[in-house]
């Protein structure tokens, strides 16, 4: 099966490309070009989202500080072997979500602890991508880096609830203010 290829804005089937898998990796890679500065250290997270869009607790933001959500139905994947090029995963047990969560944003931010006030200018080739278990890719959205250039945050898709079917959005939306901004936009506290 070849992966499907999607533009910004656009969202597909997870259900129906893989119908028989309740868990599906996402992974997300990218390429710092190399500065004088300090490098920019790119991280990704996941946050658990209900039905009002917000972040379920500040416990459902999963990344490698909080690396499961309370359900265990998100994990951060630390491993540093990553199939197909992949510098960081999330794993994702779709059968295990409760029914209160309608989605998952899939957020890449440049952390401000290594950086300030580092941004996405200096990535390129950031790509998000949905796998099955066995590491096939299903489906995959490559972020236009002069989109998100300037910002230093990116909600760059979402795993998203549609009836009893799952769906991949490619958002690839930049925030300026970076995580601070993700977070309040999403009602968590850093």
């Amino acid at each position: 099966m070849s992966p499907v290829t999607l533009i910004r804005g656009a969202n597909a089937s997870v259900t129906n490309l893989l119908p028989a898998v309740s868990n599906v990796t996402v992974g997300f890679s990218w390429t710092v070009v190399q500065s004088n500065g300090p490098a920019t250290e790119v991280v990704a997270c996941a946050i658990v989202c209900g039905q009002d869009g917000k972040a379920v607790s500040g416990e459902h933001v999963v990344f490698f500080n909080q690396m499961l959500s309370p359900d265990e139905e998100v994990a951060y994947d630390p491993d540093g072997s990553l199939p197909g090029g992949d510098l960081e995963q999330i794993d994702v047990s779709l059968a295990k979500i409760p029914s209160n969560v309608m989605s998952i944003a899939l957020v890449l931010y440049v952390n401000p602890d290594l950086r300030t006030p580092g941004t996405f200018d200096g990535v390129r080739d950031a790509v998000v991508r949905v796998l099955d278990r066995s590491g096939a890719e299903a489906l995959r959205y490559e972020i236009e880096t002069k989109d998100v250039g300037s910002t230093s945050a990116v909600v760059a898709a979402e795993l998203y609830r549609r009836g009893n079917e799952w769906k991949f959005r490619a958002v690839g939306q930049g925030y300026a203010g970076g995580v601070r901004d993700v977070a309040k936009n999403y009602g968590f506290t850093l």
